[in-house]
């Protein structure tokens, strides 16, 4: 005879489970920024549930916005405790690999799967997905498995994954074929104009944000001669794109085969820039448009072939400037701000970036600058501490533009020699600076602390 307690063991071991999970739930509410979300994101179905969870109970960063007269629009003051915030714009990438031309798809990560298509020519595909040895990838409309080996990955991509010198080059018109299919994911026909030497096209319909970018653009190879002492090579003849929506933008990136699975608010390619506008504001949409008008800018006076710490350093110092009414960068100042919320104190922008960099830096936990520029860009981009190498490159330039009296000089003999075509490996650059990289690793950390004190805003 079956007792009621026996029957019961089930529901009430069903209850446990319910009520554990509940408990979990609840904690992970309390506990966005848990790593086990952060992993969680990069899994098949569940991923998109963590990226909601977060989005909806991370705090919101706060801003700090100038005074302005009634319908002005919203761009960067001159003065110090104005700092709106600006997100660094990392290239959050899942991770990749470059595949033979034949290499076989399965319909399943097992053997003796069924083969369901071939990778056509040398790829570089995204890795949605891994299970010992298989990866689950997608192209030319093929969804499959393939196998981790030697036979299917290409041990060196067609250009090698290590650095190689490149002279500057002259500025250069995009590839028809791209720019036709990037016109087509426009809504309706795009109006032409001009952003400073740029060609642009766009669906925007604000007269008053295009003028400001016109300004940006107009001035920004000024600055970057300023900042660089560099000259860019021949006129600007690439193009750029600035979607209104974001949607118009994501699809046009699909189309992109070296962008796939990346989440950006814009891109750089031989030839244009795209980024849209969204919900975002004056000052974060000019940034952007900064950052990759500046990686044209190094094409075009250091050359294309730049490590990313040294392409995505500069171009994220620059967009980590304030932005004068005018369009014109105030070098060396710094984006951000830090508000106080009851006993909290919270940072956001290029200033958050700053804030947990000092503070790794006061623990002993900053990464050498010999590891970072050592990096090569699949290690850079992919690397689950992404977002933490540019903001790390963005500040390591930023320190080798305004340390002391020789640092400046001696970077800047460096960026001219690599764009005659020196090497522009870690052994020169420590050559040139005429600093050990441990010494430069103290004296780093030493001007974090001061640039924090420096710039830390009146609180809210």
């Amino acid at each position: 005879m079956v007792t009621p307690m026996r029957r019961a063991w089930p529901l009430q071991l069903l209850l446990t489970l319910l009520l554990v999970a509940f408990a979990g739930l609840v904690w992970l509410t309390y506990h966005p920024e848990a790593e086990i979300l952060t992993q969680a994101e990069d899994i098949p179905v569940v991923g998109s549930w963590a990226t909601h969870l977060r989005r909806i109970y991370l705090p919101k960063k706060p801003r700090i916005e100038s005074p302005r007269e009634p319908g002005s629009s919203r761009v960067d003051e001159a003065s110090p405790q104005s700092i709106p915030a600006i997100e660094l714009r990392g290239l959050e990438a899942r991770p990749f690999e470059w595949f033979r031309d034949g290499a076989p798809i399965f319909d399943a990560p097992l053997e003796g799967a069924q083969e369901i298509g071939q990778v056509v020519g040398i790829r570089r595909l995204v890795l949605w997905e891994q299970r010992e040895g298989w990866a689950a990838v997608r192209t030319k409309g093929v969804h499959g498995w393939i196998h981790l080996d030697a036979s299917s990955i290409l041990n060196e991509p067609p250009l090698g994954r290590a650095t190689k010198p490149v002279l500057a080059l002259d500025g250069r018109a995009p590839d028809p074929d791209r720019l036709r299919r990037a016109l087509e994911k426009f809504p309706e026909l795009p109006k032409e104009m001009n952003f400073g030497p740029y060609k642009t096209y766009t669906d925007l319909d604000n007269s008053t944000l295009l003028a400001f970018l016109n300004r940006v653009a107009e001035n920004l190879e000024t600055s970057y001669r300023e900042r660089t002492l560099l000259a860019p090579r021949g006129q600007a003849h690439e193009v750029v794109l600035l979607f209104a929506h974001e949607a118009s933008y994501r699809e046009f990136q699909q189309t992109e085969s070296r962008l796939e699975g990346l989440d950006s608010r814009g891109h750089a390619e031989t030839g244009m820039a795209a980024l849209f506008v969204g919900e975002s504001d004056t000052s974060e949409i000019a940034a952007t448009l900064v950052h990759e008008l500046a990686h044209l800018l190094n094409r075009r006076s250091i050359g294309p072939a730049l490590p990313p710490w040294l392409d995505e350093g500069i171009a994220e110092d620059l967009a980590s400037s304030r932005l004068a009414a005018d369009g014109t960068l105030q070098l060396g100042s710094l984006r951000g701000q830090a508000s106080l919320q009851g006993t909290v104190v919270s940072y956001s922008g290029a200033f958050a970036a700053l804030r947990q960099l000092q503070e790794r830096a006061s623990l002993d936990d900053l990464p050498p600058l010999r590891k970072l520029v050592d990096q090569d860009w699949h290690t850079f981009v992919a690397d689950s501490h992404r977002t933490f190498n540019y903001a790390h490159s963005a500040l390591w330039v930023r320190f080798l533009f305004s340390g002391d009296p020789v640092l400046p000089t001696s970077f800047r003999e460096f960026l001219d020699a690599v764009a005659k075509g020196e090497p522009v490996h870690s052994a020169h650059l420590e050559q040139r600076l005429d600093r050990s990289w441990a010494q430069l690793d103290r004296e780093f950390r030493a001007w974090l602390e001061g640039e924090y004190v420096r710039w830390l805003p009146l609180l809210d």
